[in-house]
């Protein structure tokens, strides 16, 4: 599966978006593709070994390149509430051994002008584990959000 810098995600949710700071309404046309950008790197913390391994990354890039029409992962700035905005969706998950990185599309311009340019935190992931209520891949390890 090839990166299609055009990509955007189909859906009314895409059409139109309200900034929830500046209330400036976003349409399809605004919003832009950032990508490939590291998101998660498997390792070992004090010395055991790491619950998510290369395996599991590639496992879960595969499972959600099948599904991210049906359940696509949010862009989001902080821990965010329930209800805050997504800023742009991951397009493309890609396992490159003990790293995952993602392409993210439909991104708001804001955001999408800091991660171009470096200027931004880090980036968090949350991941779903296999069982877990609302994972879309329940036999498997699923991405929730970055």
């Amino acid at each position: 599966m090839g990166r299609s810098p055009g990509y955007i995600f189909g859906g009314d949710f895409d059409r139109c978006t309200t900034h929830a700071i500046t209330g400036k309404v976003h349409f399809a046309t605004d919003v832009q593709y950032v990508g490939p950008l590291t998101i998660y790197r498997a390792s070992a913390a004090g010395g055991a070994a790491p619950v998510i391994t290369a395996e599991v990354l590639r496992q879960i890039a595969s499972t959600y390149n099948e599904q991210r029409e049906t359940a696509p992962v949010p862009l989001v700035l902080g821990i965010p509430k329930i209800d805050d905005p997504a800023y742009g969706w991951v397009a493309l998950l890609e396992a490159r051994g003990d790293t995952l990185t993602a392409d993210f599309g439909s991104v708001w311009p804001e955001v999408a002008k800091a991660l171009k340019s470096g200027q931004r935190g880090t980036i968090d992931v949350d991941f779903f584990p296999p069982g877990a209520p609302g994972n879309p891949a329940p036999a498997h390890w699923s991405l929730r959000r970055v």
